[in-house]
């Protein structure tokens, strides 16, 4: 009982700190404005591509955009893939608004699969096991970065794309982190490359504040598939547990801005065993088919 008591004091705890950040003043900068330009663009290109089409619908997430793209002035932002699909979502709706005629935007023909590649994929998507036996062998930092995009294809909310993704090599600096990191343990031959997954929470507001979990773990998912498909095994490591004095120590070490919360940590690295892949539940146990 006094346990259960104490969990439900520190989630609380938890739960206010989140309410109390997500109501600060924050240091606002061009990153901070892209993500909250993104999102309004996310929602006017849905907008766009609504049948059949409102003209003035959401026209103050349009003065919103307007407003965030306004102070977006730093040149490596203004180059950003991002900001330049924002800009072009901007200038769709704007042209929408003056025609009369109304034409719906086009869209990309669907790419489908043969049986065959679906059965390929799936198999491919079952071989991700999760593994603490790695070798020696280096991971190419041009693998690393690709697979940190790749990982920054899956969904977020309202495209926010908050995730942030610290790779560390550093055989030192594991070894530093592995005190306030409980899952660090157990490795066979140490850890060659470990990720940091954070989000970046200034632009949730108090309700939605749980959506960080959700736009992490699809990004940690996506990470150590596009990292298996380089033949490079993973496993996640549960942050969840850690204590406030572990994660100061941890954005210490690893220089993180006060407004990233530490989702959750991935060891990686090449293997030459795996260990057995446990059984799944059947089917009946976790899905079912309305019809």
């Amino acid at each position: 009982m006094f346990y259960r008591i104490r969990v439900f004091l520190l989630e609380l705890k938890k739960s206010k700190n989140s309410i109390l950040f997500s109501l600060k003043k924050h240091r606002f900068d061009d990153l901070y404005y892209l993500t909250k330009l993104a999102k309004c663009c996310h929602i006017l290109d849905k907008g766009c591509h609504t049948v059949p089409f409102e003209k003035n619908h959401s026209r103050n997430i349009y003065d919103e955009a307007k407003k965030n793209l306004a102070k977006i002035t730093n040149n490596d932002f203004i180059d950003d893939p991002c900001y330049v699909w924002c800009l072009s979502r901007i200038k769709l709706y704007e042209k929408l608004q003056s025609e009369d005629i109304i034409t719906t935007p086009c869209y990309i023909d669907t790419e489908n699969y043969s049986d065959v590649d679906s059965q390929k994929y799936n198999k491919f998507i079952a071989s991700a096991v999760s593994v603490r036996r790695f070798n020696d062998k280096e991971i190419n930092n041009s693998i690393i970065e690709n697979c940190i995009m790749t990982a920054q294809t899956a969904p977020s909310s309202c495209f926010r794309q908050t995730v942030r993704c610290y790779a560390i090599k550093s055989k030192e600096k594991i070894h530093q982190l592995s005190k306030n990191i409980a899952g660090l343990t157990g490795f066979s031959n140490g850890v060659p490359l470990l990720f940091c997954i954070t989000s970046d929470i200034r632009s949730y507001d108090c309700i939605d504040r749980d959506l960080a979990y959700i736009d992490a773990s699809l990004f940690a998912q996506n990470l150590i598939l596009s990292l298996r498909a380089n033949n490079i095994y993973s496993v996640f490591l549960n942050f969840q547990q850690a204590t406030q004095y572990d994660i100061n120590n941890v954005k210490e070490k690893l220089e993180l801005p006060d407004y990233e919360k530490i989702i959750v940590f991935v060891a990686s690295g090449y293997s030459n065993y795996v260990s057995e892949k446990p059984i799944r539940l059947n089917f009946n146990k976790v899905g079912k088919i309305y019809e």
